[in-house]
């Protein structure tokens, strides 16, 4: 328990200081909790390692090492292999999980090292997980219910834009992200992804505008100090971009009119914002350009 405690505190001052080395030392830790381990705790063995999958996955995240990710892929194969010997009750949950990081492992993979043929196994591991979390209920199961979702339309997604651009993938995607009812800021992230990719592959105005609702919900509801927020700002200005360029070249009144009915009082704030930090980031490139030109 010392090690696993120690691991959790070492993880707090990743979160504070960002400091690569304390996640090292974490994983170090749960390295020696899983050591310590009686062999017949099974089920807390595959726990445990898959949490270190986790952590060598953030570690490969934060450092771009390949090797982190190819060991904690190893490790999840071993992980995925023993939770299919648990007895059944314990199986789905603990099965869940190992195909859940399989598949971000996998997704991390190919967008790092360009190997595009793990998104398709990604995919596949996700699948697997929802047939296996069909027959489990309560809270727990419908929390990774919903983070198996968001990481398989992150990869449908992914995949299209990567391979071709499938409207096949880009239809499934959103399809798959529509039914979870419980959303937070990642699901309107990731299904604000997944409705630029269809709109791409159909062009139709309406995927446009849901697709600013949900990234500005995700705006809402992100920690500013998320990196991802960062992310969705910036999608929320290509996706006005889009309607911009794509449906009159003047102030977009039509596009504009048609998001704010589609948002509540808060999303409507946020299109305000954006907006306007997008007119004053295009009048900046003016006036530098103008400047250069002059000078040159």
């Amino acid at each position: 328990m010392q090690y696993q405690a120690a691991a959790k505190d070492l993880d707090s001052k990743f979160g504070r200081t960002s400091d690569v080395g304390h996640l090292a030392d974490s994983a170090q830790s749960l390295e020696r909790a899983i050591h310590m381990l009686p062999d017949k705790s099974k089920k807390e063995q595959i726990i445990l390692k898959d949490n270190l999958c986790t952590k060598l996955g953030r570690l490969a995240e934060a450092t771009g090492s390949s090797a982190a990710i190819s060991e904690a892929l190893a490790i999840n194969v071993e992980c995925r292999e023993a939770a299919e010997q648990l007895p059944i009750q314990d199986r789905p949950m603990v099965l869940a999980g190992t195909l859940l990081h399989a598949g971000i492992l996998l997704k991390m993979r190919a967008l790092r090292d360009r190997t595009y043929p793990d998104l398709d196994q990604a995919i596949s591991h996700c699948e697997r997980a929802l047939q296996v979390l069909k027959s489990q209920s309560g809270q727990r199961a419908e929390a990774m219910q919903v983070a198996v979702t968001n990481e398989m339309t992150a990869a449908l997604t992914r995949r299209f834009w990567t391979l071709g651009g499938s409207k096949d993938d880009a239809e499934e995607a959103v399809r798959l992200c529509e039914t979870v009812t419980l959303r937070d800021y990642t699901t309107h992230g990731v299904l604000c992804e997944a409705l630029l990719a269809r709109y791409h592959a159909t062009r139709s105005p309406d995927d446009l505008h849901r697709a600013f609702v949900h990234g500005a919900e995700a705006v809402l509801q992100a920690d500013k100090s998320d990196l991802r927020y960062a992310e969705y700002l910036t999608l929320l200005a290509d996706i006005y971009m889009h309607g911009y360029e794509n449906y009159v070249r003047r102030p977009n009144l039509r596009f504009i009119r048609t998001t704010a009915r589609r948002c509540n009082h808060r999303s409507r704030t946020v299109v305000v914002i954006v907006v306007i930090v997008v007119i004053v980031v295009i009048v900046v490139i003016v006036v530098i350009v103008v400047i250069v030109v002059i000078v040159v």
